[in-house]
């Protein structure tokens, strides 16, 4: 899902051989009919289960993908009978689109795959687990599925254009920056627990931040229609700019003993959390109705409570050791770093075969 009040992307069942006339049975356009009605019903299927394995996910769409779909329907009756129906992820309550055009119909199925990847990742590996509940196949399994989610994304990118929001370049360029920012989440909630330098945590957390805002940015050019979803990443920028700044404060107090330094530092991260509180206020205003709000989230939770426990130390040995001058300006953080990249995803050519 792109953001929690987002829904899933969701189709109608077709039975080709009934919409689709003018192919006499039993001949080799009408076998090629009958099972691209069977392998569009089963990646249907499998994309209805999160707990699916991503191979099995991406076989599916693999077989419907290679059919000759195209070639069948210019052998068929006009005017089609066929009506590809489909909701929209950015707002499950709006009216469902309807293509006669079996490309969007692709397209859709490329589309619905990449958010089942996004949900398969938060189910297999949710951020910020306890300690106890770290699991490093759990959390590979998460990273490649949003990678790949992402490589998804830019494939959808170079398709044909369509008219429907959820297809268009704009939101798709904004989903794949999104799920390249999850994806770096589970590389910092990984780098938490083992302990890496507060310093190399702060510029992986600064690059998610700019990713969210980029992602954010791209909405603007798509209107109200994805507000909610751009107040979302608008969210996880600033939480994540509470990241970057609470472990660079960090590193200035445990690393070079600059505790007047940490102090202005973990100040300005107390801020980012101050504007995720405003933009979580503001999130709740915009339908469709999320479920929980922002401030429920476990990354949310944790950097809040992190943030105020870091602040609290830095305050208190500077007052008590250091005795160092606060600065009036936070220094800039360091270049962010990226750790993640898409899994390229290559459009298969048809099979005509079958």
């Amino acid at each position: 899902m792109a953001h929690p009040a987002s829904g899933r992307k969701c189709t109608e069942r077709i039975n080709f051989g009934k919409c689709v006339e003018g192919i006499p049975n039993g001949t080799s356009a009408s076998r090629i009919l009958h099972e691209i009605t069977r392998r569009r019903q089963a990646l249907e299927d499998v994309l209805k289960y999160p707990d699916t394995s991503t191979s099995t996910v991406m076989n599916s769409l693999h077989e419907y993908l290679v059919m000759p779909i195209r070639d069948v329907l210019s052998e068929a009756r006009r005017p089609l009978k066929l009506k590809f129906k489909w909701t929209n992820f950015t707002n499950p309550e709006e009216e469902q689109s309807v293509s006669k055009d079996s490309d969007v119909d692709q397209v859709a199925f490329l589309v619905a795959v990449s958010l089942w990847l996004v949900e398969h990742a938060h189910m297999v590996f949710p951020l910020y687990p306890q300690e106890d509940d770290l699991n490093e196949d759990k959390m590979k399994d998460a990273l490649n599925s949003l990678k790949l989610a992402a490589g998804i994304c830019e494939c959808v990118e170079q398709r044909p254009k369509s008219d429907y929001l959820d297809l268009t370049v704009p939101v798709n360029q904004a989903l794949r920056h999104q799920c390249l920012a999850e994806a770096q989440m589970v590389t910092i909630n990984r780098a938490v627990n083992k302990g890496n330098k507060p310093a190399l945590i702060s510029q992986l957390a600064h690059e998610v931040a700019n990713k969210c805002i980029s992602a954010s940015t791209i909405l603007q050019k798509c209107g109200k229609a994805v507000e909610k979803w751009r107040l979302f990443l608008m969210f996880k920028g600033e939480l994540y700019f509470a990241v970057a700044r609470c472990f660079q404060g960090v590193s200035f107090l445990e690393e070079n003993e600059q505790s007047g330094m940490s102090v202005i530092v973990l100040t300005i991260a107390s801020k980012h959390i101050t504007a995720c509180l405003h933009l979580a206020k503001e999130y709740v205003k915009l339908k469709p109705k999320a479920k929980h709000p922002l401030t429920e989230c476990s990354d949310f939770i944790w950097v809040a409570k992190l943030v105020t426990l870091k602040l609290e130390k830095s305050n208190r040995e500077n007052s008590m050791i250091y005795h160092q001058r606060i600065p009036e300006e936070a220094p800039s953080l360091d270049e962010p770093k990226c750790l993640v990249a898409s899994t390229a995803f290559n459009f298969p050519l048809p099979d005509s075969s079958g």
